[in-house]
């Protein structure tokens, strides 16, 4: 099993976890035991610890010094609850952003968003959806860092990671549904709100843009909305083998 060159060992390593996590093949409350990963994926236990930290950073797991690592469990009041706060803090940080971006500094973000929607619509025409995945975070990060707001950047960590499993079931969705030219088209409209510095569109248009994300999960039973989806959700991906 190769790691790619562009990536560390840690960093690759907390992609296969994550990969994992994603897929359901590790349940919410699983145990991810250190010398199971470092014998699976041929690593010492160093890179698969610092995986693990920085999948608790990012909400996936949780680390306790009597269990060890385990993929976190959440119910689905706590799923939608996370979209609910992502979408206060993200229209918050696409009203800074435009509110602050400028000169250079403006232009350099408005290419790097653009530059970053295009293979994001490469990779889901292509079904890659891990890849897409990623892009979509680092969209989604530029305009926090666009935002200016340390503040607001380290308040969205703990969310961002509140909803693993129904994430990956959403991308593959995107794909096999053919949402790929609304979704990039909804970010090629926050983008141009930006660029104007039209504050209202920009937070109107990324409220919308998330709020079709979560009626999207909500119709594909992925837990969001229904008292029991998401474990019945996990329990039909593991039967199905994903």
């Amino acid at each position: 099993m190769a790691t790619p060159k562009y990536e560390t060992k840690t960093e690759w390593t907390a992609g296969q976890i994550r990969d994992a996590i994603l897929s359901g093949r590790i349940p919410p409350g699983g145990r991810i035991r250190i010398q199971d990963w470092s014998k699976r994926l041929a690593v010492s236990a160093t890179p698969i610890r610092e995986a693990l930290k920085a999948l608790e950073a990012e909400g996936y797991v949780h680390i306790s010094a009597h269990r060890g690592a385990e993929v976190t469990a959440f119910s689905s009041k706590e799923v939608s609850d996370s979209y609910k706060i992502q979408l206060a803090l993200d229209s918050l940080a696409v009203e800074f952003a435009s509110q602050r971006l400028t000169g250079s500094r403006k232009a350099a973000t408005i290419r790097r968003l653009r530059a970053i929607n295009d293979e994001l619509r490469e990779s889901l025409e292509g079904g890659d959806t891990r890849k897409a995945e990623k892009l979509n975070l680092d969209f989604h990060k530029s305009i926090y860092e666009a935002a200016d707001s340390p503040l607001l950047s380290k308040a969205k960590g703990p969310i961002w990671g509140g909803v693993p499993v129904a994430g990956q079931v959403f991308w593959e969705d995107v794909v096999s549904e053919n949402r790929i030219r609304e979704l990039c088209e909804e970010h090629d409209g926050i983008i141009d709100a930006i660029e104007a510095s039209d504050r209202q569109a920009a937070i109107r248009l990324t409220r919308q843009h998330l709020d079709s994300g979560i009626q999207h999960l909500v119709k594909r039973d992925t837990g969001v909305g229904s008292a029991n989806g998401s474990k019945a959700g996990v329990r039909n991906r593991e039967k199905s083998g994903v």
